[in-house]
């Protein structure tokens, strides 16, 4: 898998639509259960089972390991976000 983009709308019952290349890659069936993690001004979205304290040790394992803090990471996804932002809205 690519580290394609998207961008889904969300629905009036705060409902969105996965696409369906993200839904095979990572084996997501209707009715199934994820889990979402606010992380600064993102989201991480896991299948639902890993428990949210795995995540948490995971994720700060793998940041440790890389020699990253959290500051960095959080200052990068803003970062990100904003050029996202920019290549969406200012075409």
């Amino acid at each position: 898998m690519t580290n394609k983009q998207y961008v889904v709308q969300i629905r009036k019952k705060g409902q969105i639509t996965l696409p369906k290349d993200i839904r095979k890659v990572f084996d997501l069936e209707e009715g199934e259960e994820v889990v979402l993690m606010p992380v600064g001004e993102s989201i991480i979205f896991t299948k639902r089972h890993y428990a949210i304290e795995e995540i948490r040790k995971k994720v700060s394992r793998l940041l440790k390991s890389a020699g990253i803090s959290p500051e960095e990471i959080l200052k990068t996804l803003k970062e990100e976000k904003e050029v996202f932002s920019k290549e969406l809205y200012e075409k």
